[in-house]
């Protein structure tokens, strides 16, 4: 892994990344490396997303309506389960999250 021989001569004193997104996961096998906290930055609900736009009839169908909300909540949880601070855009969200168990 070329990023993180990169980031090891540079010796980052934290990381930060965005969820959802593919570097996140990246983020946290990184934070975990090179033993550096972790900040995660929340700026897309992903949930609602999810049963907005995931919900069609053939998922329905094979997993049930609320699968889709369900799988990312899950995620949601394991990701920030790993970071040492979450960061919202909003105390509505924050409360949410909190309620969710992330």
């Amino acid at each position: 892994m070329r990023a993180l021989s990169l980031m090891r001569r540079f010796k980052p004193e934290i990381l930060h990344a965005s969820t959802p997104s593919l570097l996140c996961g990246i983020g946290i096998l990184s934070s975990k490396c090179l033993n550096v906290p972790l900040v995660l930055s929340y700026h897309t609900h992903l949930p609602v997303y999810a049963w907005n736009y995931a919900n069609s009839p053939d998922w329905t169908r094979t997993m049930g309506p609320d699968f889709c909300e369900w799988l990312s909540w899950k995620v949601l949880r394991m990701a920030h389960s790993m970071a040492d601070l979450t960061l919202v855009t909003s105390p509505q969200i924050a409360a949410e999250l909190t309620a969710k168990g992330v």
